[in-house]
């Protein structure tokens, strides 16, 4: 593992826009950055880079608001140092939501204009493509059958695991690289924008086993975010974009935390991005504790059935418990079970129960189908990666800003591992010089190493 450390802080910083009527802003844009401001995480919402601009016009008279509208295409880009092709690295890449001119009387000195622009990574794409299941058609039919999915997108409802539906989401719905896709977005944006922008790559890591085959509809209008974040179902999973070199990177895997003894049970598996050591050196401060307020001690998974009556969730929530060996948790000290159940835990800090309904168990029939071995696997997930969340660290930590810190890796900082939750950019511009750029680091699940 290589130490992060910066012997020589010059941090430098691009920013291209692309419009849609086919101008690119580059230099210009830098010469009138007054700062960059980016926060992105793995929580499902999406990442913002907002952009504070000078209220100047080019040689045509045009302002920003003139020359830059929503939707085009925006790319950040931000390190100590080029890489090889001379190229910065990529920090954000997004689309335009607004950009609003603002006016502003201080104490001292005169009127201060300013243009912000603000602007979504990706997520932005998932958020504005809506999809609406009509309730008056298939009532209950499986969500990889019906119509919204099948019928406009092409899914098949041959395939039924929780990460191929994701997968041909993407490939259908925004990529065009499935068979049988009616109008992929991206393909159609490029062609009536003239924009060239990539596509997404997918990494998915919810093992095939966990099914939605017997996952029914409820009637729902809304975006498509929101049915990718339900299939990956927090938080026994998580779903989040982070920007490669080359693509958006959506990742859809279950959590990859560590239980107490720094092992990750199954089904995580360990972050794509691998942990980087972020040397004192670079740190400017921190806030670091734990804390009792999440302590949770009772883990109980169940299928979500869909409740297209308003009673199948809750019937067999109690279906579960009488299948599970562990009904009365004061009765049991087993943690193989669902539900998992550490009672050294609630003997001292109270019962602090965790209810989960999850796409990602089927309707068992039996203690012994594969549908229940899955609900006793991801309640012990659960339990070993959560029954322990009051000897966790977590805070803040401020540092230099640098390109390996990104959202969804482990860092180590001092004599502890941490989650890196959320990472918020500040770039500050001053005239010819290098950009100033300060990073804050959300950081979890801190445990020693």
């Amino acid at each position: 593992m290589n130490p992060l450390v910066i012997n020589s802080f010059s941090p430098k910083a691009e920013i291209e826009i692309h419009t849609k009527n086919g101008e690119v802003f580059t230099r210009e844009v830098v010469n009138d950055a007054v700062s960059v401001y980016i926060v992105r995480g793995v929580d499902a919402s999406a990442g913002q880079a907002i952009l504070t601009l000078l209220v100047n016009k080019d040689k045509r008279g045009r302002s920003w608001q003139d020359r830059v509208h929503p939707m085009d295409y925006i790319v950040i880009r931000a390190g100590n140092k080029y890489k090889s092709d001379g190229t910065l690295p990529i920090r954000f890449r997004g689309f335009v939501d607004s950009l609003v001119e603002s006016l502003a009387m201080p104490t001292v000195g005169g009127p201060l204009r300013r243009i912000t622009l603000v602007a979504r990574d990706y997520v932005k794409l998932f958020m504005i493509n809506n999809i609406q299941y009509l309730w008056t058609v298939m009532l209950g039919a499986s969500i990889q059958s019906y119509p919204g999915l099948g019928r406009n997108y092409g899914i098949t409802s041959k395939v039924t695991g929780v990460g191929e539906i994701i997968e041909q989401i993407v490939d259908h719905v925004f990529n065009g690289t499935g068979e049988g896709n009616l109008h992929s977005f991206i393909p159609m944006f490029k062609n009536e924008t003239g924009l060239t922008i990539p596509n997404i790559v997918l990494s998915n890591k919810i093992p095939s086993r966990f099914s939605a085959q017997d996952l029914t509809i409820q009637p729902y209008t809304g975006p498509l975010w929101s049915l990718i974040n339900y299939l990956s179902s927090p938080p026994l999973g998580e779903s989040f974009i982070y920007d490669g070199e080359d693509a958006p990177v959506l990742v859809c895997r279950p959590v990859p935390f560590k239980g107490i003894d720094g092992n990750i049970p199954s089904p995580g598996q360990p972050p794509e991005l691998s942990t980087i050591k972020v040397d004192p050196s670079i740190v400017s401060g921190y806030t670091l504790g734990k804390t009792d307020a999440q302590t949770l001690n009772f883990f109980f998974v169940y299928c979500d059935a869909g409740a297209n009556n308003g009673s199948s969730a809750p019937v067999y929530a109690s279906t579960a418990l009488e299948l599970g060996e562990n009904f009365n948790p004061y009765l049991s000290s087993s943690y193989t079970t669902n539900p998992y159940w550490n009672h050294k835990s609630a003997n001292t800090y109270g019962l602090k129960p965790l209810n989960i309904s999850t796409p990602w168990v089927e309707l068992p029939s039996s203690k012994t189908d594969s549908a229940q071995k899955n609900a006793v696997e991801l309640a012990d997930f659960l339990g070993k990666i959560f029954d322990h969340n009051q000897d966790l660290m977590g805070g803040q930590i401020t540092a230099h800003g640098d390109e390996n810190l990104i959202h969804g890796r482990y860092i180590q900082f001092g004599d502890a591992e941490y989650y890196l939750e959320q990472v918020e950019d500040k770039i500050s511009f001053v005239g010819d010089q290098n950009p100033s750029w300060s990073t804050v680091l959300s950081v979890t699940r801190g445990q020693g190493i």
